[in-house]
């Protein structure tokens, strides 16, 4: 997933942290590669299991995205799932709605993902929105 106004920025995971980075070493192309898997919470929506960390997921927690390992509990599969909506920025592109609480989208914020209530503001519409690419070979 590129952010939509960072074209050279990825969703990946560090230190156990969502964040966006440009990618220059395998380490970062392994850290953004997810597989998209039938939401944990809801087969209508999707979760994102860490390609190089299997069975950790992306969760919100306390509104920040971090991986985590599945602890199988209706709390984390809550977390862990996301319904694709049409992108807030540009219908053409995707964002990524809260399951548990569905007026949240994840965006990101200072390069750090989160999960923050729905606005009309700009900025938020264009960090909440994201392109799908092809996955990186690590």
């Amino acid at each position: 997933m590129r952010a939509f106004n960072f074209p050279n920025f990825y969703v990946r995971h560090r230190n156990f942290l969502g964040e966006i980075s440009s990618l220059s070493s395998s380490l970062d192309r392994a850290d953004a590669r997810f597989t998209v898997r039938s939401g944990l919470a809801s087969s209508n929506c999707v979760s994102f299991e860490s390609s190089n960390f299997p069975g950790y997921y992306l969760r919100h927690q306390s509104s920040r995205i971090r991986l985590n390992l599945n602890d199988n509990t209706n709390l984390f599969k809550d977390d862990a799932t996301f319904c694709i909506k049409p992108g807030l920025a540009s219908s053409t592109n995707v964002s990524f709605r809260s399951y548990n609480f569905p007026t949240y989208y994840m965006r990101h914020r200072n390069g750090e993902l989160y999960i923050d209530p729905y606005s009309t503001n700009s900025l938020f519409l264009n960090d909440a929105t994201f392109i799908l690419v092809a996955p990186f070979i690590p």
